[in-house]
């Protein structure tokens, strides 16, 4: 709340996590780590920012809402292999933003 965070993951297997900023900003750094079948992450922004940075090689399957926000996606998309890990994200947006990046 009224500050920035940098949050790096190193998990072996993420399999749940979560980020919020209010009336501030938070970089969500998930390119270190394994992601986990059935992974879920949620992002939220309430009159801030979060920035998501996704591994290489992972696909993401975007749901959530915003509401006088903002979610977008500036990933570049390589085709991936099938069989490719799967990260469900969560993207909640209040007046703020959410940015899924690679």
């Amino acid at each position: 709340m009224f500050s920035h965070q940098v949050r790096r993951v190193h998990a072996v297997a993420l399999r749940k996590g979560e980020g919020t900023a209010v009336f501030g900003s938070l970089e969500l750094d998930l390119r270190s780590a394994g992601i986990a079948p059935g992974a879920r992450v949620e992002a939220t922004a309430v009159f801030g920012g979060v920035k998501v940075l996704v591994p290489a090689g992972v696909h993401v399957a975007l749901g959530g809402s915003s509401v006088l926000g903002g979610v977008s996606d500036k990933r570049t998309h390589p085709a991936l292999p099938e069989g490719a890990p799967t990260l469900h994200l969560e993207a909640n947006a209040v007046f703020g933003g959410v940015e899924i990046l690679d």
